[in-house]
């Protein structure tokens, strides 16, 4: 019987050439040469004027991953995460520690950057004010810049954060 070794379960797929890749509910994905891409899910509304997206990088090997909150009523962000890149192993134990709590509370009861920042129990979290959403603000290690703007004129367009 053979079995695959981790040489074998870390091989990523490589990218013919960089791209942009626009998609549905203001997702975009830009893929790096010769491996890797980082982008953003598609926004999810949390009522009371806030969304949340998912910042993603890496490859077959690691994954970095934050949780990008944007108030649409004063269009500022921020962003809460597990530190660094994580193996696939790694990221579904963050998943069932903190950073999962975390990601599903918020979806349950938004709440701000001030509210984040002051609850007892954020572990080993990355915690990052964005500032404002009016200009695009840039995630990850590669300087991609995102437009988090389109995610409140999605849900929210009336609002400061959807440019409004």
């Amino acid at each position: 019987m053979l079995v695959a070794g981790p040489a074998l379960a870390c091989s990523p797929a490589l990218n013919a050439e960089s791209a942009t890749v626009l998609g549905e509910g203001c997702s975009v994905r830009h893929l790096r040469t010769p491996v890797g891409a980082e982008g953003l899910m598609p926004a999810e509304n949390l009522w009371l004027g806030y969304v949340v997206q998912v910042h993603y990088e890496g490859d077959a090997c690691y994954v970095r991953e934050s949780q990008v909150v944007v108030d649409c009523a004063d269009g500022s962000a921020f962003l809460f995460g597990p530190h660094g890149a994580m193996t696939v192993e790694e990221h579904m134990a963050a998943m069932d520690g903190t950073y999962g709590k975390m990601a599903t509370m918020i979806r349950k009861m938004p709440w701000g950057y001030a509210e984040m920042a002051a609850w007892d129990d954020i572990g080993d979290l990355r915690l990052e004010q964005l500032g404002s959403v009016l200009e695009p603000v840039v995630l990850g290690g590669a300087g991609q810049s995102y437009d988090l703007s389109c995610a409140c004129g999605l849900f929210n367009p009336g609002s400061v954060g959807a440019g409004k």
